[in-house]
């Protein structure tokens, strides 16, 4: 019988950390499978893929405000920066996204070419009323992928209790940053290639792929916050 021994450098008292929901991670295959289903099966255009892309951008902006909304990380004394912090993250990121919109139907928006006076904003403005209508499903599903990730891992996992507001206003940006620059080269090579079917749907996986890395980086780096956090408060 193998003799058990003790270590004082582990609580025992303190709750085994649980493993990470992976509910958001399955949600957000799933979400991005419908836009190549639309491709492939539905036909669905470079620009109207691109446009799909650019409106979680959107979904993103409104969720990370959720999240600095309820986030607890800086205490009380938190509570009262949210008043500045929020206006400005929406404020700052929406200008971000409107400019990534109308880059994107600058280079990519043939499909509406001459109705909207050469005015890019006004035809940002065109394409979100004529393709929202259409795009139901996928934009349902990109919301509801997204509701699941801020429930199982921001809430149901404890993130809020650790993320502060500063995490919060810069987490966006990095994952946005590299996913933009893949779409949009990734558009542009489908463009030249004569957006052939096949490369819209090599242009979805590839986004995919990217969107997942992130999220599962992000789940992984939240772990390492969470037992870092335990650590300092067992040596306190």
């Amino acid at each position: 019988m193998t003799e058990q021994t003790f270590d004082p450098g582990v609580d025992t008292t303190q709750p085994v950390e649980p493993a990470r929901p992976v509910g958001s991670t399955v949600s957000l295959i799933i979400s991005n499978l419908i836009p190549l289903l639309g491709v492939v099966f539905f036909h669905w255009d470079l620009f109207t893929i691109m446009f799909l892309f650019w409106f979680e951008n959107v979904v993103v902006g409104f969720f990370n405000a959720l999240k600095m909304l309820t986030c607890m990380g800086q205490g009380v004394s938190g509570q009262a920066a949210k008043l500045f912090y929020v206006p400005f993250f929406c404020v700052h990121y929406g200008i971000f996204t409107l400019v990534h919109g109308v880059f994107v139907v600058v280079l990519f928006g043939g499909i509406l070419g001459g109705q909207a006076s050469g005015d890019p904003e006004a035809f940002l403005t065109l394409a979100i009323t004529t393709l929202l209508p259409r795009l139901w499903l996928p934009v349902l599903a990109m919301i509801v992928s997204y509701t699941v990730d801020f429930y199982l891992n921001f809430i149901a996992n404890g993130e809020y209790k650790t993320k502060t507001l500063n995490d919060l206003m810069a987490a966006p940006y990095g994952r946005i940053i590299v996913l933009h620059l893949t779409i949009l080269f990734g558009g542009m090579l489908a463009m030249v290639t004569g957006a052939r079917w096949f490369a819209v749907a090599l242009l979805v996986i590839l986004k995919t792929g990217v969107d997942l890395s992130a999220h599962l980086g992000r789940k992984s780096l939240a772990g390492q916050a969470l037992r870092f956090n335990r650590t300092r408060r067992r040596r306190h």
